[in-house]
């Protein structure tokens, strides 16, 4: 745990798992309830690897956990951590993985280079933040490619609302992402005039998917959506045509 002067209104130290210290961050004090997308773009070869930044998007809605904000379970190749600007205490960190970082054991990363977007999500903080992502190396050592200072009132921040003319519906569950799993269902194929038989073949999908393990005993705790998108012909594309 690296060296950090800590507020006793926003932090609780805990036992975690193993005996290793748990942050428990108090969520209203430092975030609102929208959601912060830092939009990326990884250029790589199987020895080298460099993260850019595209934009910083602001979302209408923070879906995940308002209680376990630190990600103790050391997941993935890739992790990140939002820390308070002034003090450098860490509100946010997750593990992830990457499709680029998959990419890069193949043998085309032996003599190609390639880029691939990725995407940070985390809430929506009320103060300046810094993002720094580590990437882990062959030993195992997490090592900086990003190192991000993003003040939540900047006027770069994309705040538009995208696709906000798209409908969704709810086929199961609560309308609460707070405290719900949100699985969303986007179709491909069906056009305007198909509308009906979109619906009820989502609803039937949503109705199986809920018949079986890990889903059927979680049931009241997982919410499914439909997006009504609509295609200009009917039937699913061939990506390579």
């Amino acid at each position: 745990m690296r060296g950090m002067t800590i507020l006793a209104s926003a932090l609780l130290l805990m036992a975690g798992s193993g005996g290793q210290p748990a942050w428990t961050v108090a969520y209203d004090e430092w975030f609102t309830d929208a959601g912060m997308r830092v939009d990326l773009y990884a250029t790589a070869t199987a020895a080298s690897l460099t993260v850019g930044l595209d934009e910083i998007v602001m979302e209408p809605v923070w879906a995940g956990t308002r209680v376990n904000l630190i990600d103790l379970s050391g997941y993935g190749a890739m992790r990140y951590s939002v820390n308070d600007a002034a003090s450098g205490m860490p509100l946010f960190e997750q593990g992830y993985s990457t499709l680029i970082g998959e990419w890069r054991t193949t043998p085309e990363a032996l003599t190609t280079t390639r880029t691939m977007g990725e995407s940070l999500r985390f809430p929506f903080p009320k103060k300046p933040v810094r993002v720094i992502l580590l990437a882990r190396d062959k030993k195992n050592v997490g090592r900086e490619v990003l190192r991000l200072d993003i003040d939540p009132a900047s006027t770069s921040i994309n705040r538009s609302k995208a696709f906000s003319d798209v409908s969704v519906v709810l086929l199961r569950g609560k309308d609460d992402p707070r405290r719900q799993v949100d699985l969303t269902i986007l179709p491909d194929g069906y056009t305007r005039d198909q509308g009906e038989k979109m619906r009820a073949d989502a609803k039937r999908f949503a109705d199986m998917l809920l018949r079986h393990e890990p889903f059927s005993s979680r049931g009241d705790r997982i919410s499914i959506r439909l997006v009504l998108a609509f295609s200009n012909e009917s039937g699913p594309d061939e990506p390579r045509k």
